[in-house]
């Protein structure tokens, strides 16, 4: 999501394929999709391709008001650290699958083996080269290979297709998106894999034009998405503030839960203790309160150990490395809002396996 990054596509293949979780980032212009098998016309969006909200059906494994799923992510190595370190009271886990290969399978299938009573939140992966590829079939078997796996988890699963379709490094147009979105979800469908609630994910950085063009529809989202970042100077933290709350404002006008779909204090971390708490950490959940975030999902992680962010001012995101932040953070996510995984957890989201 930040343009300072600079992440090349093929540099994102090659994270993916050398250790099996997508560069992570908003940045990182990797998003997801695939297939086509949609029975429905799609060569012709309609106005806004905005459907009523009085026609589209209920959204899948919302958590009721002012309640909020706790997700960690994001590859194996940090979840597990955190869940070591912290304790396994979150309610579920990021994972990144790759359309083209597609790359991931293996990642996902382990994190279900270890964390059996999670949800799981997946990003897909697409290169912006590959909407035309998949909107003509192309990809269609990838897409059924990745829909039986997630179908064979037995978990909800909180898939973003096309995540952070609108930063600018995606180079994603929106009629395409949308065609490709639609496809995915249609394939899907057809394929009965109806453990998966779609999200609609905004990079939420800079947000300035009409993000209904960008839509897929009611009856094709179930969950609106945006990303938290950044920290930098009071005029940038307005302006993400601002971009962000005007997604958090259409998902309340189209009646749909709102997740933050990646969170972390990029260039302050946590090793400022009080001052990274202040800058990021407060105005992050105070957002959640303010706008009824049911999901919220974080990387914990080291940025400055993964090659593909060395230096570029992500810094250290691991809770657990300082102990300011750590006292804040269980003091906050120990609260009725936070919910952890088990039993309860899959009545409450009124998912039956």
């Amino acid at each position: 999501m930040f343009t300072s990054l600079g992440i090349n596509l093929l540099g994102v293949l090659i994270c993916v394929v050398a250790q099996q979780f997508p560069p992570r980032d908003a940045a990182v212009g990797a998003l997801a999709q695939e297939g086509r098998s949609s029975s429905r016309p799609l060569e012709k969006l309609p106005a806004g391709a905005v459907e009523s909200p009085a026609a589209s059906r209920p959204a899948k494994f919302v958590p009721p008001k002012d309640r909020c799923l706790l997700i960690i992510g994001q590859d194996q190595k940090h979840i597990d650290d955190y869940a070591d370190t912290i304790g396994r009271e979150f309610a579920g886990v990021m994972a990144y699958i790759a359309v083209r290969e597609p790359m991931g399978l293996a990642e996902f299938e382990r994190l279900v083996a270890r964390y059996p009573q999670a949800v799981f939140q997946v990003g897909l992966i697409i290169l912006a080269g590959d909407l035309e590829a998949i909107d003509r079939g192309e990809r269609d078997a990838n897409v059924k290979r990745i829909g039986r796996v997630l179908k064979n988890s037995r978990r909800p699963v909180y898939l973003r297709v096309g995540y952070e379709f609108d930063y600018p490094e995606n180079h994603f147009e929106p009629v395409g998106y949308v065609k490709v979105f639609r496809r995915i979800h249609d394939l899907l469908s057809a394929e009965k894999v109806e453990n998966v609630a779609y999200v609609w994910h905004s990079y939420g950085y800079g947000v300035t034009e009409d993000l209904s063009r960008w839509y897929p529809g009611d009856d094709y989202v179930d969950w609106y998405g945006v990303s938290f970042f950044g920290g930098g100077n009071a005029e940038t933290r307005r302006k993400v503030d601002l971009a962000m709350t005007r997604v958090a404002e259409f998902a309340r006008r189209r009646n749909k839960p709102l997740m933050i779909a990646e969170a972390a204090p990029r260039g302050i971390g946590v090793t400022h203790g009080e001052e990274s708490w202040r800058r990021w950490f407060a105005p992050c959940f105070e957002f959640i309160k303010r706008n009824d975030v049911r999901a919220f999902c974080f990387i914990n992680w080291d940025w400055e150990s993964i090659p593909m962010f060395r230096g570029q001012g992500w810094g250290d995101t691991r809770i657990q490395i300082n102990e300011y932040v750590k006292s804040g953070w269980l003091l906050e996510t120990k609260k009725p809002r936070y919910l952890v995984a088990g039993p309860s957890l899959d009545r409450l989201l009124g998912y039956e396996p």
